[in-house]
C-alpha cells in the first residue's frame, strides 16, 4: 500500500468519525446553560474472536471449497474516544464517538470440498491462508450510563452503533456493541478504567469471500482525561 493510499484511507476514516460526532452532538447536546464536560480516552485491549462461518468460494484442483468454519487467533486492539459528559440533568450519561483498530489473524478452519480431483468430497482442514485475515477499523457513536457511588470508583454500562471499515471488503458494514466496566477517578480530571465489550459486525463480502456476522469480545484498559 502506497503512502498516498494510506493517507486517503485515514482521511476517509477521519471524515466518518467527524460525521458520527456531528450527528451525535446534534441529537443530544443540550441547548440550555447546563455545564458540559469534554473528555478524551485511550484504550488498549485483548480480543477474543468467535468462530466465523463463511462461504469461501474457492475453486481449485482440490475442488470447490465452500461452507467453512474459521478460527482466528486472539489479538491486541487499541482505540481512541472523544465525548461529552454531565450534559443531562442527573449527570449520569456520557456520549462519545470512538475509533478502534483490530485485526484477526486466521489460525485454522474446516471447509466442505466438492467436485474435486485431489480430495474426495467432504470436510477438509484449512491450515493457513493470508486471504482469510481480517483487518478492521471500527467507528462508533456510544452512550454510557454511569452509576452514582460514594466512592471514586464508578461502574458503567453502555451501547454503541456505527460502521466497520474492513480492509478489502466490498463495503462498510453495520456494527453494534454492548459494554460494561468501571472507572476509578483519581482527580476531577483524570481516571483509569477497565471495560468489557462485545462487538458484532454484519457479515462482509471480501473479494469472493462471504462471511457471516463477525463477533468479538474485548477486555480493555482505559485512561481518560476530562477537561
Amino acid at each position: 500500500m502506497t503512502n498516498k493510499e494510506i493517507y486517503k484511507g485515514r482521511t476517509q476514516q477521519l471524515a466518518i468519525l467527524a460525521g458520527i460526532i456531528a450527528t451525535s452532538s446534534t441529537l443530544l447536546l443540550p441547548t440550555d446553560s447546563h455545564a458540559v464536560n469534554v473528555f478524551v480516552e485511550g484504550s488498549i485491549g485483548y480480543n477474543f474472536y468467535a468462530d466465523v462461518d463463511a462461504d469461501l468460494g474457492f475453486t481449485t484442483e482440490a475442488g470447490n471449497i465452500t461452507d467453512a468454519t474459521l478460527d482466528y487467533d486472539d489479538g491486541i486492539s487499541y482505540g481512541a474516544e472523544i465525548g461529552i459528559s454531565h450534559f443531562d440533568p442527573y449527570d449520569v450519561l456520557r456520549l462519545s464517538a470512538s475509533w478502534e483498530y483490530f485485526d484477526a489473524e486466521f489460525d485454522s478452519g474446516k471447509a466442505t470440498v466438492s467436485g474435486g480431483t485431489v480430495f474426495p468430497p467432504g470436510p477438509v482442514k484449512i491450515t493457513s491462508s493470508d486471504d482469510l485475515d481480517i483487518e478492521i477499523n471500527l467507528f462508533m457513536a456510544n452512550l454510557y450510563y454511569d452509576f452514582e457511588t460514594k466512592w471514586a470508583f464508578k461502574p458503567f454500562i453502555g451501547a454503541g452503533l456505527g460502521l466497520a471499515d474492513i480492509k478489502d471488503a466490498d463495503d462498510k458494514e453495520l456494527a453494534w456493541k454492548l459494554m460494561l466496566g468501571g472507572n476509578y477517578e483519581f482527580t476531577d480530571h483524570f481516571g483509569i478504567g477497565l471495560r468489557y465489550q462485545y462487538v458484532q459486525i454484519s457479515g462482509p463480502d471480501q473479494n469472493d469471500l462471504k462471511f457471516d456476522d463477525i463477533g468479538t469480545s474485548t477486555v480493555s484498559a482505559t485512561a481518560r482525561y476530562q477537561f
